[in-house]
């Protein structure tokens, strides 16, 4: 029909009119031979966002461990391994004898002679120490021939608590602890075969091999550091 044949003549010319419409604005917009713009590309990981962790304020005022009951302590009494080079106090009737195989393998261990219920041997620290000082003491003994030995700590104004120490013919540690009240100019490590100083010691003569003597000022005893 020919009404039918108009209308598609008047689409095609609609159709091809909007074409050309369509390509010029393209044109204009991306310029010739440009891309059509795409999609940004999608990350094939899930960005998360990074974890804070809160961390706590730290206090100034935070407690310190205190140091270890086995920490060495610096020993006060010079030349410590060997007492026949100790700087001595008072010795009475004590009289150093011969050096003698000491617990360490060396032979830097001293015999001393006690005559009976006297005589008193003593190794002397120069240093100083402030009021209301603890002070630990201690010296290795061994004996053939005794069996006990008093072992006293004292500074130049206070005399300290002797303590009554077993002896065997093995070597043993004995320690005394004392606290001096008044400050100390120096202090003396000794042992005394005076029973009118230390109670319940027998006195009996005989000889103590002494070695390693150690005096310290803290609250327990550590272990025994030689001294130059």
């Amino acid at each position: 029909m020919p009404g039918s044949r108009v209308l598609t003549v008047l689409i095609s010319i609609a159709v091809v009119a909007v074409s050309f419409v369509v390509t010029n604005l393209a044109l204009n917009y991306w310029g010739p031979g440009a891309p059509a713009p795409s999609a940004p590309p999608q990350s094939s990981e899930t960005s998360t966002p990074p974890e804070r962790t809160a961390t706590a304020p730290q206090s100034e005022s935070a407690a310190v461990s205190p140091p270890s009951a086995t920490t060495p302590s610096v020993n006060l009494l010079p030349r410590s391994s060997d007492p026949g080079n100790w700087k001595e106090g008072y010795r009475g009737s004590a009289s150093l004898g011969e050096n003698v195989a000491d617990p360490s393998g060396g032979n830097e261990a001293r015999r001393i002679n006690f005559d009976a219920n006297s005589g008193y041997f003593y190794g002397l620290s120069p240093s100083s120490l402030p009021p209301n000082t603890t002070v630990q003491a201690s010296v290795y003994v061994r004996s053939d021939n005794k069996n006990q030995i008093g072992l006293r700590v004292v500074n130049d104004s206070e005399a300290g608590n002797p303590t009554l120490c077993s002896v065997t013919s093995s070597w043993q540690r004995c320690t005394v602890k004392v606290t001096f009240h008044k400050k100390s100019s120096w202090v003396q490590l000794g042992l005394e075969n005076r029973p009118v100083t230390v109670p319940g010691l027998d006195g009996a003569g005989g000889t103590i091999d002494v070695y390693g003597g150690q005096i310290q000022a803290g609250p327990e005893v550590t272990a025994y550091s030689a001294s130059d």
